[in-house]
């Protein structure tokens, strides 16, 4: 007998963070300001440069990043979707990611969605996952954003020091970095595992991942990461990249 996992409307809505209707800023060098956002010839860069004001409805995001104990869930049925746990490689820096609160990683982009949709979620784009980070022009208690071209979802510190960056030190346990926290309560959105969106590239097969991570030369380079959207191809699996869900109405 074949036992199929079937998530119900708790499990979907559990662990996300309403992010309320409204305007924010999208694209620009932002605060502190990256110099390759200012200077990138790509295209898609290009079309970043450009500060924009850009109003979303509300939508809900996963708080933290997808778990390994949550990515269990649809990986024990992979005898039938072909959809199974990653095997993370016995090597010091990832000698602990398959921990059960750790970031599930080396997931290419059509399993990161695969999972999304299975627990009736999606995808964050990138405009989503950028608003999640910046907060909107007016805040949740009416107030009006202090930095609302932030690149940091803290605002103001040292991302170092705040947001898990080490490469020399194994991915953390989501949310324990506190203090790597967005106006909306946001965790791990500049440290700990890259993450996946549904937004394309501007290439076919190419998708775009934000955030930074634990990955080698992130960390001096952290302000850029942040501040443009990172091709990648989405067929490739990555120890370094993982995935958060969106949940709109």
């Amino acid at each position: 007998m074949f036992k199929i996992n079937v998530p119900t409307c708790a499990a979907t809505l559990a662990g996300t963070t309403e992010i309320p209707a409204g305007t924010f800023i999208y694209g620009g060098t932002g605060e502190p300001p990256s110099s390759v956002a200012a200077s990138d010839a790509d295209a898609l860069s290009q079309d970043l440069q450009r500060e924009q004001r850009i109003w979303l409805p509300a939508f809900r995001i996963d708080r933290t990043e997808v778990t390994n104990a949550a990515f269990h869930m649809l990986a024990d049925m992979s005898a039938r979707t072909g959809i199974a746990m990653p095997i993370y490689p016995h090597v010091a820096q990832l000698a602990a990611s398959a921990g059960l609160r750790k970031p599930v990683t080396g997931i290419d982009w059509y399993v990161a969605r695969a999972y999304c949709r299975y627990l009736g979620k999606q995808l964050p784009t990138s405009q989503e996952w950028v608003k999640a980070m910046r907060g909107g022009e007016v805040l949740p208690d009416g107030s009006v954003n202090p930095h609302p071209k932030r690149n940091f979802p803290f605002a103001v510190g040292d991302p170092k020091r705040l947001a898990n960056l080490d490469p020399d030190a194994e991915i953390a346990d989501v949310g324990s970095h506190p203090g790597d926290v967005s106006p909306y309560g946001v965790l791990d959105l500049t440290g700990n595992a890259q993450e996946w969106t549904a937004t394309s590239g501007d290439e076919d097969g190419i998708r775009i991942v934000r955030g930074g991570g634990t990955a080698d030369g992130i960390a001096e380079q952290i302000v850029d990461y942040m501040a443009i959207a990172n091709p990648r191809v989405a067929t490739q699996p990555l120890f370094a990249l993982g995935v958060r869900c969106a949940i709109r109405p």
